[in-house]
Order: structure tokens, then sequence, then C-alpha cells
């Protein structure tokens, strides 16, 4: 669900807001960072701020301002066992939110430029998006199987990261096969060439 809803989304964005300036492909890229960097910025910070303000209450013994005003059995277990993982997590599997997050940068920009060349071309071309939402609903889905039935996140990660290669590799093809190409330069014949340097020297 997710790839619908953010890839549909983005394709609106591209298509409404962005229709002025549908001719610079870097738009393509500036968006899929901007999407992916506030998605990590928003996931790392507030779980991170979480984590950190839970582990200090439980090492200053103030965990009973968390748990006192819980009265339900089984939501007191829960908030027992989260703070059991947290306490047992090792300080590397941490890290492992941050480097996940590079991986689902890349893949956001890949997914964009798919998606913008989507819009721009149109056509023939707009399969770039339901292959977008594949790629995406493909890679979260992979996550969670795997989640569950490996208990090294690290393979995890790798497996994820080669996804999100995949992904990039997709974009730069489809960026050299249907990015706009620069202007060439057309040097100015002699005959021209001589012209305007009389005309600088006479009115000069």
């Amino acid at each position: 669900m997710a790839g619908i809803f953010e890839e549909t989304g983005g394709f609106t964005a591209f298509k409404l807001l962005l229709k002025k300036n549908i001719r610079n492909d870097n738009s393509a890229l500036m968006y899929g960072a901007g999407h992916g960097g506030f998605e990590a910025f928003y996931i790392l910070v507030f779980s991170m701020v979480s984590n950190i303000v839970t582990s200090i209450m439980l090492n200053s013994g103030n965990i009973d301002k968390i748990t006192g005003a819980v009265t339900d059995e089984e939501r007191l277990g829960a908030l027992y066992a989260s703070f059991a993982a947290l306490a047992t997590t090792p300080p590397a599997t941490f890290l492992m939110a941050t480097i996940e997050r590079i991986a689902a940068v890349a893949l956001h920009m890949s997914l964009s430029v798919l998606v913008w060349f989507a819009v721009k071309l149109g056509g023939k071309r707009l399969w770039f998006l339901i292959l977008a939402i594949f790629i995406h609903a493909f890679v979260n889905s992979t996550a969670v199987i795997l989640s569950k039935h490996l208990s090294s996140v690290w393979i995890i990660l790798a497996i994820i990261y080669v996804l999100s290669a995949f992904s990039v590799a997709l974009a730069l093809k489809t960026w050299k096969k249907c990015a706009a190409k620069p202007a060439a330069f057309t040097p100015a014949k002699s005959g021209k060439a001589k012209l305007v340097i009389l005309c600088v020297i006479g009115g000069s």
C-alpha cells in the first residue's frame, strides 16, 4: 500500500505542481532526496529520542512514571518486554537503522526518476509508474517476509541493499535514455566571427 500511495502521490505532484518545471529533470532527484530525507529524519530522530528518554528513565529508576498509569496487565507486560529488548539490544543494531535509511533514500530517488519520466514522457512510458509501484511494494514485502524468517538483521540489510542497487541501476539506465540532452555548442562561422570582432573594435 505504501508503494501505491507514495508513487501515485509523486506522480500527482509532478503532474500538477511541477508541470511548469517539467524540462528540469533534476527535479526528480530533488523530490526523491527530499522525500527519503524527511522520512529518514522522522523515523530516526523520533525513535532515537524515544529510546534515549526511556533509557535515562530506566537507569535513573524513574520507570514508574511510565508504568504507573498503566492498569491493563497485557499492556504492562508489553511495556516491560520492550524495556527488556531495549536493554539487551546490541549498540550496533541501533546503527543499522541509519545504514538502512541510506538504502531507503537511494531507493526513493531512483523510483522518483521512474515516476518523473512517466509524467514527462507519458504515453507508452506510463508503465514506468506501474514499475515504480511494483519495485516499492516488492522491497517492502521482502523486508517484512525476511524479518519473520531470518534472525540476522545484517543479512536482511544486505538483501535490501542489493534490491536498492538494482533500482538505482535501473534509474540510471532510464535517465541516460530519457533525460534531456544539453544543447550542443555551435561555434560561429569565421565570417560572422570577423564581423563581430570588427563591430567590437569599431564601437570601442
